[in-house]
């Protein structure tokens, strides 16, 4: 998402969500979890993933989840939702960052 253009598109997929028919709801908070994590909005990135999670729980949620939460900077959190998504890349190597060991 372009910078100026980030925040535009942001509240679209806010009104998406907002308007969503039940079916397409969890759909949508995923990809408005996406786009805040993408514009460094860490806790709308975590309500959009917890809001999916809540109409269907799926890996690619708990992998936004636990991404959100790394950027917040709550990382016993991030690894519970992290491990959750053990096929997803990002999820996987943000587990890694997480779990090594630190000097």
């Amino acid at each position: 998402l372009a910078a100026g253009r980030g925040e535009a598109a942001l509240g679209e997929l806010r009104r998406i969500v907002d308007e969503a028919a039940p079916e397409d709801a969890p759909a949508d908070a995923l990809r408005l979890a996406a786009a805040a994590l993408e514009l460094g909005r860490a806790e709308e990135a975590e309500e959009a993933a917890r809001r999916a999670l809540a109409a269907a729980p799926s890996p690619r949620g708990h992998a936004l989840l636990g991404l959100a939460l790394v950027a917040q900077g709550r990382r016993d959190e991030a690894r519970a939702a992290l491990r959750r998504a053990p096929d997803d890349l990002r999820a996987r190597r943000a587990l890694e960052a997480l779990e090594a060991p630190r000097p």
